[in-house]
C-alpha cells in the first residue's frame, strides 16, 4: 500500500510541495490547486512546470480534481457548463498530467430540497459515468455532508444502482463522520467494494455539534483499524493525505509519519 497527498494540503507551490513530500517518501500526488487556480483552470506554462518536476523527480499524479458537481441541482447552468465543457477540459489535463483518473462530488443538496429529486441526482451521476466509460477516464465520486452522495452507506447506494466500472468512489472518512455516519466499520463496510480511491482526514465532534479537524488518529475515526481494513482488502492503490489542519506543513509531515508507521507495522 501507497500513500499519497493531495499537494496542496502542502503548498500551492507544487515545486515546494513535491520536495516536502519526497522528503517524506511520498512521490504520488493529487492535483487539486496550483498557484494559478484549481484544475483545470490553470496556466498552461504552470502545468508544463509541473510536467517538468514530474519527470525529473520520478513523481506521479493519481488523480485531478477539479471540484465539479459542487453545485445543486437548481443551479442548471453550473451543472450544464461542467457537463460539456469543465469535465472535457479536466479529461484533456489529466491526460496531459499521465492520469485517467478524475475526482468529483455528489452533487450538493439545496436547502429543504425534496428526496423527489434523488432520480435527478441518480440520472446525472449515470451521466457522468457514462462519458468517463465513452473517454476513457475512470471517474470517483467523494461523499460529503449535505450532498446527495454523503455518507458511505448512501454513496453506495447510488453507485450500485448505476453499476458502472467508471463510477466508483473516493471514499472520505471524515466527511463520513460530519455526515452523521461511524466511518469505521460502519461506512466502510458499506463503501469497500465501490472503492477505488481513499482521502484520509481526521475529525473530533464538538459538544456544540461542529468539527475540529485533528491529526490522523487523534480524532473519532478508528483510523488505525480503518486502514489495516483497507490494506488487508486491497481496496484502493494507495491512501490519500487529505490533512485539513492548520499549519498544514507540520500537520501533513505528521500526518505522513503516523501512516507510515501504521503501513509498515502492517
Amino acid at each position: 500500500m501507497e500513500l499519497a497527498i493531495v499537494s496542496d494540503e502542502i503548498s500551492k507551490n507544487f515545486d515546494e510541495a513535491l520536495d516536502y513530500a519526497l522528503s517524506w517518501g511520498i512521490s504520488r500526488f493529487e492535483l487539486r490547486e496550483l498557484q494559478t487556480g484549481r484544475v483545470p483552470l490553470v496556466d498552461r506554462a504552470e502545468i508544463d512546470w509541473v510536467r517538468k518536476l514530474l519527470r525529473e523527480k520520478s513523481a506521479t499524479i493519481t488523480a485531478v480534481s477539479p471540484g465539479i458537481f459542487k453545485a445543486t441541482l437548481l443551479e442548471k447552468d453550473v451543472i450544464k457548463q461542467e457537463m460539456t465543457e469543465k469535465i472535457f477540459q479536466t479529461f484533456r489535463l489529466a491526460e496531459t498530467l499521465g492520469t485517467r483518473r478524475i475526482i468529483i462530488f455528489g452533487i450538493q443538496k439545496a436547502e429543504n430540497e425534496p428526496e423527489s429529486h434523488y432520480d435527478d441526482a441518480l440520472n446525472l451521476l449515470g451521466e457522468m459515468a457514462l462519458l468517463g466509460q465513452k473517454n476513457g477516464f475512470r471517474i470517483f465520486v467523494e461523499n460529503e455532508p449535505n450532498f446527495w452522495c454523503d455518507t458511505g452507506v448512501n454513496t453506495a447506494k447510488i453507485l450500485k444502482t448505476i453499476d458502472s466500472d467508471f463510477l466508483r468512489a473516493n471514499w472520505d472518512p471524515g466527511n463520513a463522520l460530519w455526515a452523521g455516519e461511524v466511518p469505521y466499520p460502519d461506512g466502510y463496510r458499506a463503501i469497500r467494494e465501490f472503492m477505488g480511491n481513499f482521502h484520509a482526514k481526521d475529525y473530533t465532534k464538538q459538544p456544540d455539534g461542529s468539527f475540529v479537524c485533528q491529526v490522523i488518529g487523534e480524532g473519532d475515526i478508528d483510523y488505525k483499524n480503518h486502514v489495516a481494513a483497507v490494506v488487508r482488502d486491497h481496496t484502493v492503490e494507495q491512501i490519500t493525505i487529505e490533512t485539513h489542519c492548520e499549519p498544514l506543513l507540520e500537520k501533513s509531515k505528521r500526518n505522513a509519519e503516523i501512516l507510515t508507521n501504521w503501513l509498515n507495522e502492517l
